[in-house]
């Protein structure tokens, strides 16, 4: 009697949930959006950024959570992806397939990525939503302003290495950077979730990272200024 009581509680609660407000909310560089919010993102072109979003189910009750991109209005030679469960190609505009976000919890498994080699502004607008009630849904707005001002400079005064590259245990990642106010070094795994975060110091520096508790894989390192990535590699990890 008292699971069948808290069984159609939790049924009550999830449909309640869905009718006040969204079941969800968005979260990009520790702050929290608002639904409909647009982030302004300044790069250079033949420069690839990538942008993260953190999902909170907020409900009591799991969602199986559909990804929507609605590329509205592309520079020319311009490329936008996504990655939600796995990475997908520039003419995904529904993800094929749902993550399910437990009640409370947060997912880290999403990630854009913009590709441009010509100036312009675009605009693209992600929704997030329940699998079985698409008006259960959140939004954030892209507005990408490509222009050409600063790439020699970014190139001449960022460098990233890493070794050894297919990697076991550990790697030695080398960089130098000219200015490091508010720039971090990360590795994602191909979800997109960060396993590795670290503030960097001006000058030619090493970081040694201990890899003997991480999964056979693909992942990415980069450099991070002011949530911009300035540049981003490939590292191969095998057991």
């Amino acid at each position: 009697m008292i699971k069948q009581i808290l069984s159609i509680l939790l049924i009550l609660c999830c449909y309640f949930g869905i009718k006040a407000q969204p079941s969800f909310e968005l979260y990009y560089s520790g702050s929290k959006l608002n639904n409909g919010d647009t982030l302004k993102i300044q790069t250079q072109p033949k420069l690839l950024d990538q942008q993260y979003i953190k999902v909170k189910n907020t409900s009591c009750c799991s969602k199986n959570v559909l990804v929507r991109k609605n590329e509205l209005s592309l520079a020319q030679n311009t490329e936008i992806t996504f990655c939600w469960a796995e990475c997908y190609p520039a003419e995904t505009m529904l993800s094929p397939e749902p993550i399910l976000i437990e009640a409370s919890t947060v997912c880290e498994s999403f990630s854009t990525d913009f590709d441009a080699s010509s100036e312009g502004t675009s605009y693209v607008l992600y929704t997030f939503f329940d699998e079985t009630n698409s008006n259960d849904s959140v939004s954030v707005y892209f507005q990408y302003n490509c222009g050409k001002a600063s790439i020699a400079n970014i190139i001449n005064e960022v460098k990233l290495s890493a070794y050894p590259n297919p990697a076991k245990n550990n790697i030695t990642i080398d960089y130098f950077i000219n200015n490091s106010n508010n720039t971090f070094l990360r590795v994602y795994n191909i979800a997109g979730e960060i396993m590795y975060e670290k503030a960097l110091q001006s000058g030619s520096n090493k970081i040694n990272i201990d890899l003997s508790n991480w999964n056979t894989g693909i992942y990415m390192y980069s450099i991070h200024r002011n949530n911009q990535t300035y540049i981003s590699k490939k590292l191969i990890i095998t057991k």
